[in-house]
């Protein structure tokens, strides 16, 4: 796997490296950290405080804060995978993209289970239709999901005023 070589190979250089952290990083920039002793290439999303920042894990997906003072120039020869994880929106869903219950639903059915993705779209951000293969049956995780979202969903009373 291209990935777990990738992160050899950082582990190997960053940990005999004598250069020292990057000095001033900025946000948007990608670079090299060492997270729970493993070596991750990250961006830099937002600086938060004189020496920390919100990290974007480009290859697991999710965001930490942590300290600048651990991130270093990413090397170009690590910088010829593409990221592994990619933003996504799933088709059908953006009604429901501020419940904090799609959330849960979605980990709910997708962890530790084999899913397909179908990209429908790639711009502005992936839309995509997600499959549940892990079984005989295959299902939409999509449409289980809004069914079961506007079955749950509550939705706020509108006030009426009986004068006009």
């Amino acid at each position: 796997d291209q990935l777990v070589e990738l992160h050899i190979m950082m582990d190997n250089f960053y940990t005999r490296s004598k250069v020292p952290p990057t000095r001033s990083p900025q946000e948007g920039h990608f670079y090299a950290a060492q997270l729970n002793s493993e070596w991750q290439r990250v961006c830099l999303k937002k600086v938060t405080g004189p020496v920390r920042g919100i990290l974007q894990l480009i290859d697991r997906g999710g965001e930490v804060e942590d300290s600048l003072n651990k991130i270093w120039e990413l090397k170009p020869i690590f910088a010829s995978l593409p990221p592994q994880a990619v933003l996504c929106r799933l088709a059908g869903l953006d009604g429901f993209s501020e419940d904090i219950n799609l959330k849960e639903q979605l980990s709910a059915r997708i962890n530790n289970k084999e899913f397909v993705a179908v990209v429908l779209s790639r711009t502005p951000c992936a839309n995509v239709m997600l499959y549940d293969t892990s079984n005989k049956e295959i299902i939409n995780i999509n449409i289980k999901m809004a069914k079961n979202m506007s079955e749950t969903a509550r939705f706020p009373k509108l006030q009426v005023s009986s004068s006009y």
